[in-house]
């Protein structure tokens, strides 16, 4: 083939009309698919942004919506019942009968000396047992 019919056979192929056609809707697809590119980046960015503020107003309203501080306030504790007896009518003291039943029967006595009680025990390993030295 010689140079000028290859021209020829190319310019009636780019001038054909299916060509033209086919041509026309590359075009079309083309700039669809960019026009869908540039929407989708678009719509990505604005659904970023909507959900960093749905996240910081969430974050917001739960840390301004929480409670105050509870102050803590302390009281003395409940006074137990005391009974109709007129030992613990005056004070929250032992008597000598209740301090002597806290121990094993026998195995401590109350002395007075110097003008007060002491008490005193008849086995040291049961003093031991009781009071740490």
């Amino acid at each position: 083939m010689k140079s000028p019919d290859v021209k020829e056979l190319l310019e009636d192929v780019i001038h054909d009309s299916s060509f033209v056609e086919h041509d026309l809707v590359s075009r079309e697809r083309a700039t669809s698919a960019f026009r869908n590119k540039k929407r989708n980046a678009f719509l990505r960015r604005i659904t970023l942004i909507a959900a960093s503020i749905l996240i910081l107003a969430t974050a917001s309203y739960f840390y301004y919506s929480r409670p105050a501080r509870m102050e803590l306030t302390i009281t003395k504790p409940p006074q137990p019942m005391q009974t109709e007896g007129p030992e613990n009518v005056s004070s929250n003291l032992l008597t000598d009968a209740q301090l002597l039943a806290v121990f094993p029967a026998g195995s401590c006595y109350l002395a007075e000396a110097d003008g007060r009680k002491v008490l005193v025990f008849r086995d040291e390993k049961i003093k031991k047992r009781y009071f740490v030295n």
